[in-house]
Formats: structure tokens, sequence, C-alpha cells
């Protein structure tokens, strides 16, 4: 099924529209330390890497969907 969730968010650069597993964000959420994360996006075919907004040592790749 959908799922839209809609979070508090500091946006910088172009609006993009980008369709993910829901399930592999919350998987990548888990895996941080800090309470804030960094979402960084390219293109809406291309990967989005998630990083901790304090410490990047840790990285996630998410492949989007296609719809």
């Amino acid at each position: 099924g959908d799922n839209k969730t809609i979070i508090k968010a500091v946006i910088i650069g172009n609006d993009i529209s980008v369709n993910f597993n829901s399930r592999f964000i919350t998987d990548s959420l888990g895996c941080f330390t800090d309470n804030k994360v960094k979402l960084c996006f390219s293109d809406k075919n291309r990967a989005t890497l998630i990083l901790g907004l304090n410490n990047s040592s840790f990285k996630y790749l998410v492949m989007p969907v296609n719809r």
C-alpha cells in the first residue's frame, strides 16, 4: 500500500519528488545514533545518500522505486 509521511525538514535546493520503499528508509534510520539525518538527493532516478547530521562516518544509500 501507499505510505505518506510528513516530517520537519530544512530544505536546500530545488524541489524533487522521489518514491522509496518506506521499509528501506525506516531501516536506515535505526542505524544512526544522531537524532537528525541529512538526505542528499541528486536526481529522482538516482540513489539517495543518508548521513547522520553530526556524524557522517556511517553512510546509507537508498535506491528509489519506479512508479
